[in-house]
């Protein structure tokens, strides 16, 4: 399954403005590459985030043409926007960045990207062979997997281990879903892998009611997060939802009303009533691989005030945000 990376590179691009010094268009004209982010007080460079599980980040970069045409591009997909220099600074409509140290810097939800030039060259052709080379990669997974699942056995629902205060069932074959929590960590993290085996679902209900948990992270190769998996969870302030996840079930942080940020680096479909009376949340990013948008996915939350999402072709079911009284523009 492809690790859509776009809604990083939407989210942070797609309205930017670069503050700096008075810097000519043809400065800024060039390849540019996402180096390290920073998070939580700590700054990792894009190979240590890939050895976390976070893949593909390496192969993030924006191009700046001349002409005031900016490309985006991942491991699997690009997008074209604009870009100009508008007094000291260099905007891509209204987010605000800062130019240090030969770095474009630019937060996101309380994450601090970085970006460097790497060349002059503004050829957007040049990530041709890379993307051939990803569709070879691509293809040889996917005949991995055909032949991995010619004969699938039952999946052994069974306990299969315990690791501190987490307990496992296997799915998928050879990976693992979280089936129950019994610690009482105010931070919990939840492991990408364990046992060598990939970590790919919260199941349903999993945190419900733990009213102690405070922040809450997850590294990459999570795909599902169950229906009401943090509901009630009162305390929960933070929460990053990575890229590799599809889906959000319904009511996973209902009722969690001191959810203040949540990062949506990935969440294809956002099931009915998932952030439902989350009235802490006051604004909200949502990734350009967003496809759907549940029923009363975000009613009640009465302090929210902007979404942006990066997908003009994203289906919003009726009354996702109902309720919202400080919405400045509600999406439809």
């Amino acid at each position: 399954m492809k690790k859509i990376l776009l809604g990083l590179l939407v989210g942070l691009f797609a309205l930017m403005t670069v503050a700096c010094g008075q810097k000519s268009e043809a400065s800024y004209c060039g390849t540019w590459q996402l180096m390290s982010v920073e998070k939580d007080g700590s700054k990792y460079t894009t190979s240590e985030l890939e050895k976390l599980g976070e893949k593909n980040f390496s192969q993030v970069y924006m191009v700046l043409k001349e002409g005031g045409s900016a490309y985006l591009k991942d491991a699997y997909n690009g997008n074209t926007s604009s870009w100009s220099v508008e007094g000291d600074g260099l905007k891509i409509a209204e987010k605000i960045c800062l130019y240090e140290d030969n770095f474009i810097v630019t937060d996101r939800n309380g994450s601090t990207v970085y970006f460097a030039k790497i060349s002059d060259n503004q050829d957007i052709t040049q990530f041709d062979e890379d993307k051939d080379d990803q569709e070879e990669v691509e293809d040889a997974d996917d005949q991995d997997h055909e032949e991995a699942t010619a004969s699938p056995e039952p999946a052994d629902e069974s306990t299969y281990s315990e690791e501190e205060d987490f307990t496992f069932k296997k799915c998928d074959g050879d990976k693992l879903k979280i089936t129950a929590y019994k610690g009482d960590a105010v931070e919990v993290t939840i492991p990408a892998q364990h046992d060598g085996k990939d970590v790919v679902e919260i199941e349903d209900g999993v945190f419900e009611n733990m009213g102690g948990i405070r922040k809450v992270n997850i590294w990459a190769n999570l795909t599902e997060i169950g229906d009401k998996a943090f509901m009630n969870c009162a305390a929960l302030h933070e929460i990053s939802i990575p890229n590799s996840v599809d889906s959000i079930g319904e009511s996973a942080f209902e009722n969690c009303s001191g959810l203040e940020t949540v990062n949506f680096w990935g969440g294809k479909e956002i099931e009915d009533r998932a952030f439902r009376n989350c009235t802490g949340l006051k604004e909200i990013t949502l990734a350009s691989n967003i496809e759907e948008i549940g029923t009363e996915a975000f009613a009640g939350c009465g302090n929210l005030k902007k979404v942006t999402i990066w997908n003009d072709k994203v289906e919003i079911a009726k009354d996702a945000f109902k309720d919202c009284p400080q919405l400045e523009e509600v999406p439809e």
